[in-house]
């Protein structure tokens, strides 16, 4: 078999060839071609592509891909370059064993410069689907190249955006909003607002991906769904080879134009009654219902107090299960939502409504399930009591017919909460005793030392009256007090704790009594540690006085534990802002519906 002859693959470098053609089979050996591709080594590559010029249509990789396909995927543009000069516009259409293109190879890395390279020699790559049966745009989209995407976006025809009953054009709307580019969100919304309502296979529509991407506190940054309907004519051109999508928006007379990097128009604000209005609400109800009670679950007050507002008879309706949007945000322990209801007239006949188990919103907030949203609460015992608070709550604002009517499963709302509370009690009982302990331990042996240094004073007795050598010194008054504070605080706390080992831990016990006795025994323990380190400061400044060297480092050392008294410290504030504070609920929200 002939070898190709010498070759030159850079300056004054040479290098033999080896065999191209598999002797036994007789076909053209690709492995020689596919490294040069991978190196960028165009002369090697265009070399052998002139000895064999069926290889540039040939598969040569394993999924099945064509040098294109490879150059693309390997990132060596100028190779890409020269084989768009040897390559016809049909054979740059041709697709791997997946279905892909070499544009959808580009569009993986997100290689701008490719792209457009292959773009522009075919055109109509744009309307080639890839192997998930996605047009290059939504692809793009997918994987959150958005300067790309908006690229391709002027570039593709609106029939194929809209065929397969809008498809494509919903799952664009969906990967935008997930990619947060929300000016061309605001666009396909305005060009086609059904495609908000619409499903695609196993993905969420775009009006439920705008609740599970968007939080209460973006959206009220952003007004998302003030502005999904304008009165402002926008439309999308291309900014030919540049990387930026032009979106004119005329408005007193000005024209606005925002850059691909730019996520945030600023347009007039309009509620989402402007977007509900331009639909069939019955035609809609299910779809609404359903990303309702998706942000529901999310925590996505703005979301839900938005559309709740553009529609009131949304307040009535009801999930697969029978809940009301109100039932729903008890069991999701979702307060902000919660707190409408203290707006609603009609909120009695709402709070009578029983879900598809006979559960009354009463039952509901005795319930604890796995989606009980109490893993941001510190502690067991703290979670105990924000679970008696949702419950006592609850029981306030219901007929009081409510606590006795039972569910199917023959119990009343107490019932279930006792029920599935009890691990949640025995947790908190368990860390109560273990910390009460502990801080018992802690108390006595302060009780202990402070007792002992209100009789060792320093400097001293006289030996006729038996008085402190040093009791006009202003430093010996400071230390007889700072110690007397230290002994009686720490007495107080192990008091405290002692109560609450001895406690009952009824359900109630969780609301206020155990929460105040561990406050209290927590800041008294607390100042008593810091007033022993006060005390044993101030002793050895009357042993040591005029000693500087001496004192001032050791009691420089005395100030590092109360730097760690800080740390638990954080965990009193949280209780005793739970057992005191304001609260979660706003009882005193103005009527509006």
């Amino acid at each position: 078999m002939d070898k190709y002859p010498t070759r030159t693959t850079a300056p004054y470098q040479v290098v033999e060839e080896e065999d191209s053609v598999d002797n036994r089979t007789g076909r053209i050996n690709y492995v020689d071609l596919v490294e040069d591709v991978r190196r960028g080594d165009w002369n090697s590559t265009r070399y052998f592509l002139e000895s064999h010029p069926d290889a540039l249509r040939a598969r040569i990789t394993v999924t099945g891909g064509t040098v294109l396909h490879l150059a693309v995927a390997s990132e060596q543009e100028h190779i890409v370059e020269e084989l768009l000069n040897m390559i016809s516009e049909q054979d740059l259409a041709m697709k791997d064993n997946a279905g892909n293109t070499a544009l959808h190879e580009a569009i993986i890395s997100g290689n701008y410069r490719m792209v457009e390279c292959l773009i522009t020699k075919n055109r109509s790559l744009v309307s080639f689907r890839s192997a998930l049966n996605e047009l290059p745009v939504v692809s793009t989209m997918a994987m959150g190249h958005k300067e790309l995407a908006r690229y391709l976006y002027s570039l593709t025809p609106s029939e194929e955006l809209e065929a397969e009953k809008a498809e494509q054009g919903a799952k664009l709307l969906t990967y935008a909003i997930h990619a947060r580019d929300l000016d061309l969100a605001l666009h396909l919304i305005k060009r086609c607002p059904s495609w908000a309502f619409a499903f695609h296979g196993e993905y969420f529509s775009p009006l439920q991906a705008l609740t599970v991407v968007m939080t209460s506190s973006q959206f009220a940054r952003i007004n998302w769904l003030k502005r999904w309907i304008y009165n402002h004519s926008v439309h999308i051109s291309s900014a030919g080879a540049t990387d930026q999508i032009r979106l004119d928006i005329n408005q007193n007379d000005q024209e606005r134009s925002i850059g691909s990097g730019q996520a945030l128009l600023r347009q007039r604000r309009q509620t989402v009654s402007s977007l509900l209005n331009l639909f069939d609400i019955n035609m809609c109800s299910d779809i609404i219902a359903d990303t309702i009670f998706s942000a529901i679950s999310r925590g996505n007050f703005v979301f839900v107090s938005e559309m709740l507002e553009a529609n009131t008879e949304l307040y009535f309706i009801r999930n697969s299960s029978g809940m009301t949007i109100f039932h729903y945000a008890v069991l999701h322990r979702q307060h902000q939502i919660f707190n409408l209801i203290y707006g609603l007239k009609q909120k009695n006949d709402l709070l009578r409504y029983r879900d598809n188990d006979g559960n009354t919103i009463l039952h509901t907030a005795g319930k604890l399930t796995e989606v009980t949203p109490i893993d941001h609460i510190t502690g067991s015992v703290l979670q105990m009591q924000r679970e008696i608070q949702w419950f006592k709550e609850v029981e306030r604002i219901c007929p009081p017919m409510s606590k006795e009517l039972l569910n199917r499963d023959g119990l009343s709302a107490r019932d279930l909460f006792t029920k599935t509370h009890r691990n949640l009690r025995e947790k908190g009982e368990k860390w109560m005793k273990a910390t009460t302990t502990s801080g018992s331990v802690v108390g006595t042996l302060i009780i202990t030392i402070m007792f002992a240094a209100a009789f060792t004073i320093p400097g001293g007795n006289h030996q006729e009256t038996g008085l402190p050598i040093l009791a006009h010194d202003k430093l010996f008054k400071i230390f007889i007090i700072v110690d007397s504070v230290s002994f009686f605080s720490s007495s107080t706390a192990v008091l405290m704790f002692l109560g609450i080992f001895t406690s009952r831990y009824a359900d109630e016990d969780f609301l206020i009594s155990l929460p105040r006795k561990m406050i209290i025994g927590f800041f008294t323990l607390f100042l008593s540690i810091i007033t022993m380190m006060i005390a044993f400061s101030t002793a050895l400044l009357l042993t040591l006085r005029g000693e500087s060297w001496i004192f001032v480092p050791i009691i420089s050392l005395a100030c590092v534990p109360i730097l760690f008294v800080s740390m638990p410290f954080r965990l009193l504030v949280d209780m005793f802002v739970s057992t005191y504070g304001s609260g979660i609920f706003d009882r005193n929200m103005k009527l509006w519906f």
